[in-house]
């Protein structure tokens, strides 16, 4: 609530307004380096690399030599086991520059959380798996819900 006093208002009023531009100055901060975060991971075997983008989508694919021959349903589950590792590695990352960039604050917690849903570890930590829409449709970690920034 604002001070009776006008002077005391107006200056509530502008340490108001300059912390939510140091706010917005961090969430800035964050999307940028989100766009530019990316992780490339390498299968056990060694066989295959995936690297995803900040929003975890797959943007490089590479079969190195010894997949030759490899029984293709076996190859495919390499691959998408690679993927999820990668995907993993990111949330971390996200979660790490979440924490560094916007401390406890509660978007960033929620940023956080978003990430855990759509990337859980492979023995299931999140029960909640995104469908198929929600998990390619590349939104921005900044949207909420219904896509909206």
């Amino acid at each position: 609530m604002l001070d009776q006093d006008p002077g005391q208002a107006a200056q509530q009023l502008e340490d108001w307004a300059t912390g939510l531009e140091e706010k917005a100055k961090k969430y800035q901060d964050l999307h940028t380096q989100m766009a530019s975060t990316s992780v490339t991971h390498t299968s056990r075997e060694g066989r295959v690399t995936v690297t995803v983008d900040g929003n975890g989508v797959p943007t490089d694919i590479r079969l190195e030599e010894a997949s030759r021959g490899v029984e293709p349903g076996t190859l495919s589950t390499e691959v998408m086991t690679c993927m999820r590792e990668a995907q993993v590695t990111l949330r971390e990352k996200v979660s790490a520059l979440v924490q560094d960039t916007a401390g406890d604050d509660e978007a960033g917690k929620n940023i956080a959380a978003q990430y855990a849903r759509r990337f859980p570890d492979a023995d299931g930590e999140s029960d909640e798996r995104p469908s198929d829409d929600e998990y390619f449709e590349n939104r921005s970690f900044l949207s909420d819900e219904d896509g909206r920034r």
